[in-house]
């Protein structure tokens, strides 16, 4: 697969030892806990952008190569993370949030609607196809969490959240119709996805605890139970080129 960055430079930096005690607003996500120990009014942006460069290359069932070779043209996909936190009183912060999984939402290949439908022109220049050839996902958690120091070395946190994400989907399948074994983009047919949930359709949240053993030592562990993201939404599935051909010509 492919590894995406988490989210915040500075808990980048410290590998998985931020959720130890994280010190800024991305405690929201890595460990609530670490909110009970900020003090004042504390205002976190990052900020990452991905630049997927992914190239795809078709082979045969004997691995020779199957058309040329495309690459990803979706460009920068941007993921903001946001959050204020606000001490209440000392030991007590409550913070706001909003941020998306570490992950890319969108890539776009060769499209066959915009290369034509005529068997060299589809191979060499979209023979992704029948994989992906758009997606545009978008996944954002809204966050209210607060973090507690419960005793002088001892903290704990809460985020609770809501699971908004909404998804869009085209892929080209193949639909022989028994007129050819050989592939043939005439008999190419186009399907679209295009789903999505309500922003009070799904909950989930994130829970944390942290000790500092001592000034320089932080020991933390923080858990998200699992959720399922339930969307619904529509299935457009086109007729293949030939055979909205042979209905045109059964209408004259």
């Amino acid at each position: 697969g492919f590894d995406h960055p988490d989210n915040g430079a500075r808990a980048l930096g410290m590998g998985g030892a931020h959720t130890a005690m994280p010190d800024d607003g991305t405690a929201i996500y890595y460990n609530p806990a670490g909110l009970g120990a900020l003090n004042g009014a504390i205002l976190t942006y990052d900020h990452k952008m991905t630049l997927a460069n992914i190239t795809f290359q078709r082979t045969d069932a004997n691995g020779v190569p199957k058309g040329g070779e495309v690459a990803n043209e979706g460009g920068l996909f941007n993921a903001p993370f946001f959050s204020f936190a606000y001490t209440i009183f000392d030991g007590l912060t409550a913070a706001l949030g909003l941020y998306g999984p570490p992950s890319v939402g969108h890539y776009q290949w060769p499209d066959p609607k915009e290369l034509g439908t005529s068997r060299p022109v589809i191979q060499n220049g979209a023979p992704q196809r029948y994989t992906l050839i758009s997606n545009n996902f978008t996944i954002a958690f809204p966050t209210l969490g607060v973090g507690y120091r419960l005793f002088d070395r001892f903290y704990l946190g809460a985020s609770l959240q809501t699971v908004h994400g909404s998804f869009k989907f085209d892929q080209s399948v193949y639909i022989a119709l028994g007129a050819t074994m050989d592939e043939d983009p005439q008999f190419d047919s186009r399907a679209h996805v295009e789903t999505k949930n309500g922003w009070f359709d799904t909950f989930t949240g994130v829970f944390g605890v942290s000790v500092k053993a001592m000034d320089n030592l932080h020991f933390g562990a923080s858990w998200r139970p699992h959720f399922d993201l339930k969307s619904t939404g529509k299935l457009l599935v086109g007729a293949p080129p030939a055979v909205a051909i042979q209905q045109a010509g059964e209408k004259v």
